[in-house]
C-alpha cells in the first residue's frame, strides 16, 4: 500500500508519468488552489484508491465529472472546504463500495437525498460542521424521513447538526426538522403551513412559531385542528359567518305567516320522528301543516308577490276553522323567530337532525366562526387571527374567554358587524398584556343614540391598539338610502 500526500499550488493533479498511477491506494489533497475540481480524471490517474481525501482546499467551490463504477474507494472526506455550498450526488451515485463519507466541516447549506442513497454499500454518513440552511425546503426530504428509516441510521452525528441560516440560527436541526414533519403532517387542507420563526423557552426547549394561511379559500367554517405552535391563522377572504347572516336575513324578511307555516311544518316533522301523534294538540298540528303545505309551497314560489297576496291564506273546512279557532295553541313568534333562526343555521351546516343549540353543541357542533375558534383547544397558542372580508356579524362569542384575554393581533374588517359587546372588549383590552393590534374598519356599524357613545368611547381609549380608526364608520339607514359617519 502507498499512500501520497500532495500540496498544490499549481491547481493542476500530479502525472509523474503521465498515465495512471497504480501504486498510491490513499490520497489526501490539501490548499487545492482552483474554484473547480475535476474528479474523474484524478480517477484515471489514480485508480486503485480506496482512501481519498481532501483538506483546506479554501477557493474549491465545485467539482466536476463524477466517479465511476469502477472505482475503488471506499472512504472520502472532504474537510475544510469554505467555498463547498453544495455537494452534487452525480459525484458518488456509481461508486460501488463507498462505505464512509465524512463531510464534517464544510460550508454546506443543503444536501440531495439522492447523495445519500445512491451509493449502495454507503453506511457511515457524518455531517456536523456545516452552515445548514433549514428554511429554505433544501432539507425538507429529510423532515419527512422516519425517524428510524435508513437515511437516518446512516447520519452517524444527526443530533450534533445545527441550523445556521436566517430564521433558525443556532437551533438544532433534529429539533427543527422534527417540528417541520409534524407541521406538514397535520396541516389542514387546503391551506398551507410554514415555520416563521423558532424560539427557546426558559426550559430549553424548542418552541415553533407557525403560520397557517387559510385566505382565500372559499372556507365557511375554520379548520377544526391546526398544528401544534400555531401562533398565526390568517382567514381573509372566507365565507366564514355567511350561512349564518344569511339566515338572519331570511328571518327578518319574512311575514307572520310564513313563520307561523315554517314553524308549524318543522314541529310536524318533529312529531313524526317520534312517531304516531300523541295528543289532541298534535292532531291539530298535523292537519294545520297539511293545509299550508300548498301555501308553503305557492310562498316559495312567489316571493315577488306583494306582502298581503303572501298572507292570504287558503280558508279552512268547517270543521277545522272551529276547532283550530278553540284548540290551536297561541305561539310565540319571538321565539319561532329563534327556532326559525337556529334550523336555518343547522341547514346552513349540513344538519337536519337537530332542533336545538343544545342538542348541536352535545353533538360537537359550532353554530359560530368565532366560537369555533376561541373554545378550540388547538387554537390554545393561537396570537395572531386574521378575519377579514369575510360575513361575520357578530363577536359576542369572545366575551370572557381565555384567548381574548392573552391575544397579540386580531383583525375583523370588511365583515357584517353592527355592534360589539362594548363592556367586554374593553375589560379584554385593559387586562391583556399581550395585545398590539386590532382592526375593526369597513363594517356597516349601527348608529343609534345608545350604542354610539359608548362604542366611541371605546375607540378614543383604546386609539394606540385600534390602528384603523378613519376606516370606522357608522351606516344611517333612510327610506331606502344609507350613510356613512366617521367615528
Amino acid at each position: 500500500m502507498l499512500q501520497h500526500e500532495w500540496a498544490g499550488s499549481t491547481g493542476v493533479i500530479p502525472q509523474p508519468h503521465r498515465r495512471p498511477t497504480r501504486e498510491i491506494t490513499h490520497l489526501r489533497l490539501m490548499n487545492w488552489p482552483g474554484e473547480c475540481f475535476n474528479v474523474a480524471r484524478l480517477q484515471y490517474h489514480y485508480p486503485e484508491l480506496v482512501f481519498l481525501e481532501f483538506i483546506n482546499s479554501t477557493s474549491l467551490k465545485s467539482f466536476k465529472g463524477h466517479f465511476s463504477a469502477v472505482n475503488k474507494i471506499e472512504k472520502l472526506i472532504i474537510h475544510g472546504l469554505m467555498s463547498l455550498w453544495e455537494l452534487p450526488p452525480e459525484i458518488v451515485m456509481d461508486m460501488p463500495v463507498l462505505r464512509d463519507l465524512d463531510l464534517r466541516g464544510n460550508m454546506l447549506r443543503h444536501i440531495k437525498s439522492s447523495l445519500l442513497t445512491g451509493p449502495r454499500s454507503l453506511e457511515y454518513v457524518y455531517l456536523a460542521g456545516n452552515s445548514w440552511d433549514c428554511s429554505d425546503g433544501g432539507l425538507d426530504w429529510l423532515a419527512m424521513e422516519a425517524e428510524n428509516g435508513t437515511i437516518r441510521r446512516k447520519i452517524k452525528d444527526y443530533d450534533e447538526l445545527v441550523c445556521h441560516q436566517q430564521l433558525y440560527r443556532g437551533k438544532p436541526l433534529n429539533k427543527v426538522m422534527d417540528i417541520i414533519r409534524t407541521m406538514r403532517q397535520t396541516c389542514p387542507e387546503p391551506c398551507s403551513c410554514t415555520m416563521t420563526h423558532v424560539v427557546f423557552d426558559t426550559a430549553g426547549a424548542v418552541i415553533p412559531l407557525i403560520t397557517v394561511d387559510c385566505a382565500n379559500r372559499q372556507l365557511e367554517n375554520p379548520p377544526s385542528a391546526l398544528p401544534p405552535g400555531t401562533t398565526t391563522l390568517r382567514l381573509e377572504g372566507n365565507k366564514l359567518g355567511y350561512g349564518i347572516w344569511m339566515c338572519e336575513v331570511y328571518v327578518s324578511k319574512q311575514g307572520i305567516k310564513r313563520r307561523e307555516i315554517l314553524f308549524r311544518i318543522l314541529w310536524y316533522i318533529s312529531i313524526m320522528k317520534r312517531g304516531a301523534p300523541t295528543s289532541a294538540r298534535d292532531e291539530l298540528l298535523k292537519k294545520a301543516v297539511k293545509r299550508n303545505l300548498s301555501q308553503m309551497m305557492m310562498v316559495n314560489s312567489q316571493r315577488d308577490l306583494p306582502q298581503q297576496e303572501e298572507d292570504q291564506e287558503e280558508p279552512p273546512t268547517e270543521g277545522e276553522e272551529e276547532q283550530d279557532k278553540d284548540t290551536t295553541p297561541t305561539l310565540d313568534w319571538e321565539q319561532v323567530r329563534k327556532n326559525m333562526y337556529q334550523d336555518c343555521v343547522l341547514a346552513q351546516m349540513g344538519i337536519s337532525n337537530l332542533k336545538t343549540k343544545a342538542d348541536a353543541e352535545s353533538d360537537g357542533v359550532t353554530l359560530s366562526s368565532i366560537r369555533a375558534i376561541v373554545h378550540n383547544p388547538q387554537y390554545k397558542t393561537l396570537a395572531d387571527l386574521y378575519l377579514d372580508n369575510n360575513s361575520i356579524s357578530a363577536v359576542k362569542e369572545l366575551e370572557g374567554t381565555e384567548w381574548f384575554s392573552n391575544f397579540r393581533v386580531l383583525s375583523l374588517r370588511g365583515n357584517l358587524l353592527k355592534q360589539i359587546p362594548v363592556y367586554a372588549f374593553d375589560k379584554a383590552f385593559q387586562y391583556n398584556n399581550n395585545i398590539m393590534h386590532v382592526f375593526l374598519g369597513d363594517n356597516p356599524w349601527r348608529c343609534d343614540c345608545h350604542y354610539i357613545p359608548r362604542f366611541q368611547s371605546l375607540l378614543l381609549k383604546y386609539k394606540r391598539v385600534i390602528r384603523d380608526l378613519p376606516d370606522i364608520r357608522s351606516v344611517r339607514y333612510h327610506w331606502g338610502t344609507s350613510a356613512e359617519t366617521t367615528m
